[in-house]
């Protein structure tokens, strides 16, 4: 077991022998120094490509990259596998990859341009948190966008929530301040606490037709937030979801103004409403 003893160290190149079962990838993260990665050949669990790659054979897991480059071939991307990098010049998710474990792309600095090819179908928690890309798209084979999968990413202008998506977690996108307009997809049911917290840019909110949950602060101070307007089929707006957003506009039944009221969010802001 390699998972202790490498933290903040200046090591610049290293040698996995046979016996090593695993490696700790959170142990590879801050080895500045390193020029190097290599696996001895007769090691069952790993292999290394071209020095500068660690890979888990069978599940064809990158471990980590030391250049930033992710393999064709490769089917997930591990936990920190390419955080901490300087990925600037660009990121290529080959269409090999299904899943993007959390923290993946953790504090990278990211391009300008970030695409996830629709063979992805999980992002875990954090994947791309403090990735400051400025265009973002996302996979249209993704179900779910995990906590905190996208957030304090604060390039990003124009979100658009591809088709597949029906539910989006806590943190989500917090912090993602520069984002002014969101696309909500027709098919999303669950937006969870603090999704969008902290979108400053937004000026208005027009939620989809199927959605049925909005939980605790999801919007919070999203506060140039002007209009919004909310569908008939909403069954589940939890307290405080618009908090801090001073709302003009509301469009929306009877019904759901009545939830809106009695679970305080923040009526008083509300000069205009069209039933």
């Amino acid at each position: 077991m390699l998972s202790s003893g490498f933290f903040w160290s200046e090591i610049t190149s290293i040698v996995i022998p046979a016996s090593v079962t695993y490696v700790e990838p959170m142990r590879l993260r801050y080895l500045n120094n390193l020029t190097s990665i290599s696996v001895n050949e007769a090691n069952v669990i790993y292999y290394s490509l071209n020095d500068n790659t660690l890979i888990e054979k069978g599940s064809d897991r990158l471990i980590f990259s030391l250049n930033g480059n992710i393999p064709e071939g490769i089917k997930i991307i591990g936990p920190y596998a390419l955080s901490n990098k300087d990925l600037s010049l660009g990121i290529t998710i080959p269409d090999s990859v299904v899943e993007i474990e959390e923290y993946a792309f953790y504090f990278v600095d990211a391009p300008d341009t970030l695409v996830i090819p629709d063979s992805v179908t999980k992002i875990g928690k954090g994947a791309f948190s403090y990735c400051m890309v400025k265009s973002l798209t996302i996979s249209n084979s993704l179900k779910v966008i995990e906590e905190d999968a996208f957030n304090r990413n604060m390039g990003v202008n124009v979100l658009n929530l591809p088709s597949s998506i029906t539910m989006i977690k806590k943190n989500a996108f917090y912090d993602c301040t520069k984002i002014h307009t969101i696309n909500f997809n027709a098919n999303l049911v669950f937006i969870d606490e603090y999704a969008f917290g902290n979108t400053y840019e937004l000026t208005s909110i027009t939620l989809p037709d199927n959605l049925k949950v909005i939980h605790d602060f999801a919007f919070y101070s999203a506060y140039q937030v002007e209009q919004l307007n909310i569908n008939k089929r909403l069954r589940y707006l939890s307290g405080c979801a618009f908090y801090f957003v001073n709302l003009y506009t509301i469009t929306c039944d009877q019904k759901i103004l009545t939830l809106m009221r009695a679970i305080t969010v923040m009526p008083l802001l509300i000069k205009k409403r069209i039933l």
